[in-house]
């Protein structure tokens, strides 16, 4: 009888997740779903939401298809969205999908948010991005095997206003270069991409609608680098987090920064009270 009693205990989330799932299928309106951390998933559950044709935004964060361990890859995840035509924003952020995770949204042509963070996605996966020309906003965090190679296909992205490669390690110097070709883009994040130097933050100078830049932790940037971030004039919200070798010099080029209203430069521990009393300029300035 115990033993019983367990296995229909061990039994009820499965039954319990099913039966949600069937009555998802039956919302023939819905247009945002968010299934974050859900780690039991079943097919039947796949079959459901890919039938919400109507959906336009979908979150799996840290979603995984039942049976796999969560580092494991969860392709069925990403095919499950192959007939959903009316996608807009589409987070995977934790779901290693892979590059053929990646060739299955990448059929979902409209999309213009993407989140695949630590993905697993490579420089041959990206080649099949270049189909997703309604691209707005790209996270490829964490996709530690992206390089210069693969930066060189989101070209084709000429609406891509926000890109964010933190913590993408092989992103250096020659990366950079590619990106300074999106002269459209709005928000750059390339926190703890450790590889880059005051040379390849040259190349972002192009990148004049530019409103926020992250370079956290890219500890190789020295005041060099802060006289080119100087030229980005429209820049709103600056990140120097962690760039221990930047000083009071570098800090006077930030000033010239006029419309900065958010600037962290936090551990940056070269920093005196002169290099301060050069930020009184910022009129704007309403986080430091």
């Amino acid at each position: 009888m115990p033993s019983k009693k367990r296995r229909r205990s061990e039994e009820a989330p499965a039954q319990g997740s099913r039966a949600f799932f069937i009555q998802v299928r039956l919302l023939a309106k819905l247009r945002m779903l968010h299934l974050t951390c859900g780690h039991d998933v079943t097919v039947d559950g796949l079959a459901s939401v890919g039938a919400l044709r109507t959906l336009q935004s979908l979150d799996m964060t840290f979603t995984t298809d039942l049976g796999y361990h969560s580092s494991s890859p969860t392709n069925e995840l990403a095919n499950m969205i192959v007939p959903l035509t009316q996608l807009q924003t589409l987070n995977f952020h934790g779901c290693d999908i892979g590059d053929r995770g990646l060739a299955s949204i990448c059929q979902v042509v409209r999309l213009q948010e993407l989140g695949v963070h630590f993905g697993g996605i490579t420089d041959d996966g990206m080649a099949k991005i270049v189909v997703l020309t309604e691209m707005r906003s790209l996270d490829l965090s964490g996709c530690s095997q992206l390089s210069a190679v693969g930066l060189s296909s989101l070209t084709a992205l000429t609406d891509l206003r926000h890109l964010c490669l933190d913590h993408c390690d092989d992103i250096a110097d020659v990366g950079l270069k590619s990106i300074a070709n999106f002269s459209q883009l709005t928000s750059l994040s390339l926190k703890d991409c450790f590889e880059i130097t005051d040379a390849g933050v040259s190349s972002l100078t192009s990148l004049q609608q530019l409103r926020a830049l992250d370079v956290a932790n890219c500890f190789k940037i020295t005041d060099a680098g802060l006289a080119n971030i100087g030229k980005l004039l429209q820049l709103r919200r600056l990140s120097l987090f962690g760039l221990k070798a930047i000083t009071d010099v570098g800090l006077e080029r930030v000033a010239t920064l006029l419309h900065l209203q958010d600037l962290n430069i936090t551990f940056c521990n070269n920093i005196t009270d002169v290099g301060l009393s050069y930020l009184a300029t910022l009129r704007h300035l309403r986080v430091l």
